[in-house]
């Protein structure tokens, strides 16, 4: 399957004849897991810009500060984590033709409901 990457795009993806109800689903999907990723960015700037309030403020200590270096630390870390389950989500759905695993279908659907509810 073919998706033009040109912007703005058409919304014309490429597929078998038939298929259209799977596209659509797989669509609202994608659309759905976009919808979720700038959600949880506009989230992430958003505590960027209290931290840095935080870290402008001129009442602020060593404590404070050491404070905020523990959130930044542990939003990277949850940031890795969760770049890894992306990619995992993205090799079991390519590899699901060639795999026509329900164990791998299963733990597909539990990674990527996970990383939703996360």
């Amino acid at each position: 399957m073919e998706i033009r990457e040109s912007f703005p795009h058409d919304g014309r993806i490429a597929g078998a004849p038939g298929d259209g109800n799977k596209v659509e689903i797989r669509r609202q999907e994608l659309l759905l897991a976009i919808h979720r990723n700038m959600a949880e960015l506009r989230e992430g700037i958003d505590r960027c810009r209290r931290l840095m309030d935080c870290v402008l403020d001129e009442n602020i200590d060593e404590a404070g500060l050491a404070h905020v270096r523990e959130i930044l630390e542990g939003s990277h870390q949850d940031s890795n984590l969760r770049d890894v389950v992306r990619e995992a989500i993205f090799v079991l759905d390519e590899s699901r033709k060639a795999f026509k695993s329900k164990k791998l279908e299963t733990l597909r659907k539990r990674l990527t409901q996970a990383l939703a509810e996360n």
